[in-house]
């Protein structure tokens, strides 16, 4: 038993030895300038996702691919991109566009009703355009700047003021538009 909680402490010894050396890495970094003042987080954060995806999320994207039908994918899509029309409902409406804002939550009706839970994507069908609209671009609407570049853990390349809202704006535009992970399944 000793032996056992022995070789488990010298692997969690090596394990924390691994992530310092990984870390310190991050010190060697330039130090930032005007035009990128999160540059030194920035190159990490992009590291790190591009391992993470090549690694852990682009072998599960293409397991999801493989095992499941298309008209499946397709439901699961218009389903989250269902939830999502009400996000950007509430953001056309928070910057007046009364048009979009009535549009998207007749979108969110009929999905919802006719489609099953929002399982089939009947708005489409019946000529209700498809607005995109997130919290960054009403922000900006109200005179927020962007502020610096920012690269997000698992979401990439983002702007400060766009990165307030990235938690749903991002989830539902990647979950809800299909395009999560795109790339690897194509790769």
């Amino acid at each position: 038993m000793q032996t056992l909680q022995a070789g488990g402490a010298r692997v969690f010894r090596l394990a924390r030895l691994a992530v310092a050396a990984a870390l310190a890495g991050c010190t060697t970094v330039q130090p930032p300038t005007k035009g990128d003042p999160l540059e030194g987080l920035n190159r990490t954060i992009f590291t790190v996702n591009d391992k993470l995806d090549q690694y852990a999320l682009k072998p599960v994207a293409k397991g999801y691919v493989f095992i499941t039908p298309q008209p499946v994918r397709d439901s699961v899509t218009n389903f989250f991109s269902n939830i999502g029309d009400v996000y950007i409902a509430a953001n056309n409406l928070l910057q007046l566009k009364i048009t979009d804002g009535v549009e998207d939550i007749m979108r969110i009706v009929i999905n919802t009703v006719f489609g099953v839970g929002g399982l089939f994507d009947v708005a489409t069908l019946a000529k209700l355009p498809k607005h995109d609209n997130d919290l960054g671009l009403t922000l900006g609407h109200y005179g927020v700047p962007a502020g610096p570049y920012l690269v997000l853990p698992l979401f990439g390349p983002s702007t400060l003021r766009d990165a307030v809202g990235f938690e749903s704006a991002e989830c539902k535009r990647r979950a809800g538009r299909g395009r999560a992970r795109q790339v690897f399944v194509h790769a």
